[in-house]
């Protein structure tokens, strides 16, 4: 008997746990001796003495849990945690319960294969990928470098809005919009949008 299989049942009981989502990592020690980080709790066998510590119950492996979902995400589109599968996925489910139920990623939508190197949590360069489809081994200035915006110490989180005397001030979103909208109801305006739009 596994120690997942303690508190909840497997999927399908005719096949093997393969530890392959990542997603029951805990924190394991047994006769005092620690493994050396967290393990699928699907693929350990009971022993005794065991002792085993949750994502409730440990940092690491809650810390561990979910930078693996992060990575199970990076690929799906970034609404699908919250997708029109309501409930019947079991990644999205597991998303939502795991605490990241929604991936970080980035400032372009051009979709370019990139690599981010991160080191202490601070993302420390950014590298093109090899996709022939999308950048091939190129990456523009703005993803080389345009990753900085994110801790500027001038970023601005919230919209703005001019006030009586010309000074910017901070306001709520549906402010925001209803004031652009006021702004451009009796304006001729113009989008300039990216080349890889359609009509």
């Amino acid at each position: 008997m596994s120690i997942q299989e303690l508190s909840t049942d497997q999927e399908d009981p005719l096949l093997e746990p393969a530890g392959a989502c990542r997603q029951c990592l805990v924190d394991i020690e047994i006769n005092g001796r620690a493994f050396p980080k967290p393990q699928a709790s699907c693929t350990i066998p009971v022993e005794n003495g065991m002792i085993v510590k949750t994502q409730l119950t440990s940092a690491v492996a809650d810390k561990a849990q979910k930078g693996v979902m992060e990575l199970l995400l990076i690929n799906h589109p970034l609404d699908c945690p919250v997708c029109d599968k309501g409930g019947e996925c079991p990644l999205q489910n597991q998303a939502m319960s795991t605490g990241r139920s929604e991936s970080r990623c980035e400032h372009c939508a051009s979709g370019c294969d990139m690599r981010t190197d991160v080191r202490r949590g601070k993302t420390l360069r950014r590298l093109a990928g090899d996709d022939a489809d999308v950048n091939e081994e190129w990456n523009c200035d703005k993803g080389r470098w345009a990753f900085k915006y994110e801790v500027a110490k001038n970023r601005l989180t919230a919209p703005m809005i001019r006030d009586s005397s010309g000074q910017l001030q901070e306001v709520s979103w549906p402010e925001a919009l209803a004031a652009a909208a006021a702004g451009l109801r009796d304006a001729k305006a113009g989008v300039l949008v990216g080349g890889r739009r359609n009509n």
